[in-house]
């Protein structure tokens, strides 16, 4: 259960990220409705296909001749840990390829908007294109 737990708490953050990064405020909406889809569709099927698990392993004790409530048992034990071995490879996955995100106060990214809009190229797009500061200077 604490695998479980570590893992869908890196996975959701994750989620959430992906979900939500690189989209402006016309999409943010739409992209929050995927995030939410996503999670209910994908907790729905996850548990589905655990039950199923769980349930087809039970059924092959039973028919072993396992008491029904050990077989039960074992069943779910199961599943829990092919859940909590699935969790925790996407826990790794999520956290290897997790995008660095540098955070920008919202001061500052109300500058670059004010000054992107009045047509002068902002310190990221500087750094994205290689540019010294002196030299990409719009007079006022």
């Amino acid at each position: 259960m604490l695998v479980m737990a570590f893992g869908q708490s890196i996975t959701f953050i994750g989620l959430q990220n992906s979900g939500l990064h690189k989209l402006g405020p016309a999409d943010a909406g739409l992209g929050s409705a995927m995030q939410n889809t996503s999670q209910q569709l994908g907790g729905s099927i996850g548990l589905a296909v655990l039950v199923t698990i769980a349930l087809r392993h039970t059924s092959h004790q039973l028919a072993d001749g396992v008491a029904p409530a050990a077989a039960a048992t074992n069943g779910y034990i199961w599943a829990l840990r092919l859940g909590a071995a699935v969790t925790a490879a996407g826990a790794v996955v999520v956290a290897t390829l997790f995008e660095r995100v540098e955070f920008i106060p919202p001061d500052q990214a109300a500058i670059e908007a004010a000054e992107a809009s009045a047509g002068r190229v902002t310190e990221p797009e500087r750094k994205a294109a290689g540019v010294a500061a002196a030299t990409t200077e719009t007079p006022a």
